[in-house]
């Protein structure tokens, strides 16, 4: 399962990953921003099946100033749900955007969801949905 959020670095990985024994308290602060991370959020929870809930929190912690956003939710078993979830939070100012769905039993509500999010300024889009129960109709927005 997706570990809990906590005191976090770049809005997901948590804060005790790194040493800070010679760090300095402000430096530490400041590292723990999430301005510094911006403009970029990369995550790869590939192959760990974090289902629903994760992909739900995961998506929460999307900073909305990203302009590049690259998730790999393969193998995790998001759902439709999953999918919805981080459809809702995808940046409106995103520029290049990489989504990874590969086997996440999506059907096609769930990839309907994400493309009507695609944000108009993308000049970069990789959508993965191999193995993804999407007909004809998840192709195209309603």
């Amino acid at each position: 399962m997706l570990p809990v959020f906590g005191q976090c670095v770049a809005s997901c990985v948590p804060a005790d990953v790194f040493r800070w024994g010679c760090v300095s308290t402000r430096w530490r602060d400041r590292w723990q921003r999430e301005d510094v991370w911006l403009p970029a959020f990369h995550v790869d929870f590939s192959q760990r099946r974090i289902g629903e809930r994760g992909a739900q929190a995961v998506a929460s912690r999307i900073p909305p100033g990203v302009t590049s956003l690259s998730l790999n939710f393969a193998g995790c078993g998001i759902g439709e749900g999953g999918a919805r979830a981080v459809a809702e939070r995808v940046p409106a100012g995103l520029t290049h955007l990489s989504l990874n769905f590969e086997n996440c039993d999506i059907e096609e509500a769930g990839a309907r969801a994400v493309a009507e999010k695609l944000p108009a300024g993308l000049t970069q889009l990789s959508l993965d949905f191999r193995y993804c129960w999407i007909g004809d109709g998840g192709a195209r927005p309603s």
